[in-house]
């Protein structure tokens, strides 16, 4: 087998391993399946959220082991392992280039800097308390991009194991982002990794320290340009090789008619022309650009003490503050809810919590015993919680988990408001004893003949603001008892140790 065939072998069996167990967390395969795997080993999630939360979450640990990697080979993540990467390798390869177009399309370019500078105002706003890294992280960005649209897509012809409504969680926005980004490629090859992604920019910088990597012989090379007609990585292997760009998808080795270029210990660094500066005055720019936004974009966000009825978050959730600290707005939540009450943020929590979770109770309710979202976390903004924890049953003292409290609206309740009687929401709520009851009165109606009715009633030492009875509230436009995030359950002695 050639190397461009062996790479593709390894670039399918992980974007096919990335789909298993973004399909083992919708379908409940949690024991023993580690469905955040990939996001356990993300260098940029790692790096962000210890900026951020002034913590490393113990399960990005394993960031570690890309990072040894990469020091010693350069970026064979981005060119073997990562799944947009091979996605957007794919759609590259739709496209068919004369020699001329296909040098072209790969010859280094200063818009390829971008990320470098992209990368210094995420990692700013990560050092200020704010993940934004998560907008833009390739495994975010794929993960919530196949949820938003292929999901729907799939479930819509009858493969419900995807998606549990044809619905977009947060939006059509996801599924525009993947769907430009794959685009992308038909005009310029691997146009994302080139030119934006801030993974790829923070592994391209590790590289200044490679011993090994691509390497050319200047003895035996004719300087026919053959090998750049298929580089992937736009690393321009006929002149110095920009080892920041080279993702070692070993196409310029195969392509060689001299032997001029194999891969190997490298000797001492070159310094290389073609990677930015990044204590350059634009990095200082980009920095800038960070500072700036930041106030900005806490101005456009809800109080972390303000409860919002739209801005709910899932059980076991930090507090506001290190909850936004944490949250990679990965959508790994959203995926694994059974319900599809997980939804992604929009404008419910401001322009700081754009995409991450928050609970949509008209999309569907939170089940008392379920605790997954939890458990496919990969930086902890939600604890993982076990049943009997979020059932308050390990601890008396603590009492369930709240995620908030359900308010009736008495001029829409059907009993209160229209003397229709109607005991929906007190039959399905889950809590013993219920935390909904209901008081017998005697009405005289209109026409004058007397009507017996239940009113409902809460009881907020026992709601715990799961939603389903708001969910089954048959006053569907505007339900006539929903819930707030009053009361919810995030303080520190919610927190496990």
């Amino acid at each position: 087998m050639t190397h461009r065939a062996v790479r593709r072998a390894y670039q399918g069996f992980f974007l096919l391993l990335f789909l298993v167990l973004l399909t083992a967390g919708r379908t409940g395969w949690i024991r023993g399946w580690p469905v955040d795997l990939f996001f356990h080993a993300d260098p940029l999630l790692a790096v962000g959220t210890m900026l951020s939360s002034r913590t490393l979450h113990g399960s990005l640990a394993l960031s570690l082991a890309v990072v040894v990697v990469t020091l010693f080979l350069g970026r064979a993540f981005c060119g073997w392992v990562c799944p947009l990467g091979c996605m957007n390798d794919a759609v590259s390869s739709m496209r068919r280039r004369r020699p001329a177009g296909r040098r072209s399309a790969n010859a280094p370019r200063p818009l390829f800097a971008a990320k470098y500078y992209l990368l210094t105002g995420l990692l700013v706003s990560s050092l200020l308390g704010t993940l934004l890294v998560g907008l833009l992280d390739p495994l975010s960005l794929t993960a919530r991009g196949i949820q938003s649209l292929f999901g729907p897509l799939l479930a819509g012809v009858g493969v419900p194991v995807f998606s549990h409504d044809p619905r977009f969680p947060g939006g059509i926005l996801p599924a525009l982002l993947l769907a430009t980004v794959l685009l992308a490629n038909l005009a310029v090859p691997r146009f994302w990794c080139r030119a934006l992604c801030p993974l790829g920019a923070m592994l391209g910088l590790l590289t200044r320290w490679t011993p090994f990597g691509i390497r050319r012989d200047p003895g035996a090379c004719t300087n026919c340009g053959v090998c750049e007609l298929s580089c992937n990585g736009a690393a321009a292997p006929s002149t110095e090789v920009a080892r920041s760009e080279c993702i070692l998808c070993m196409n310029c080795r195969t392509a060689c008619p001299e032997n001029a270029i194999a891969c190997g210990q490298v000797g001492r660094p070159v310094p290389e022309r073609r990677t930015p500066d990044v204590r350059g005055r634009r990095a200082a720019i980009a920095a800038l650009a960070g500072l700036i936004a930041w106030p900005v974009i806490r101005s456009g966000s809800p109080s972390p003490k303000a409860p919002a009825e739209r801005r709910i978050r899932p059980p076991g959730a930090l507090p506001e503050t290190d909850f936004l600290a944490r949250c990679a707005r990965c959508g790994m939540c959203a995926r694994s809810c059974p319900t599809g009450v997980i939804q992604l943020a929009t404008s419910e929590a401001g322009i700081e919590g754009f995409w991450t979770p928050v609970m949509r109770f008209d999309a569907g309710y939170c089940e008392v015993s379920c605790v997954l979202c939890g458990h496919v976390c990969p930086t902890g903004a939600i604890q993982a919680l076990t049943p009997s924890a979020k059932l308050g049953q390990e601890s008396p003292d603590r009492g369930p988990v709240r995620i908030g409290t359900a308010f009736y609206d008495l001029g829409r309740c059907l009993p209160w408001a229209m003397d229709t009687p109607c005991v929906v929401c007190e039959e399905v709520c889950p809590v013993s004893p219920k935390a909904i009851w209901t008081r017998e009165v005697v009405i005289q109606a209109r026409d004058g003949s007397t009507v017996t009715l239940k009113r409902p009633q809460i009881d907020p030492t026992r709601c715990t603001g799961c939603g389903i009875c708001q969910y089954h509230c048959p006053v569907k436009d505007l339900p006539a008892i929903r819930v707030s995030a009053v009361g919810e359950s995030r303080g520190e002695k919610f927190l496990l140790s």
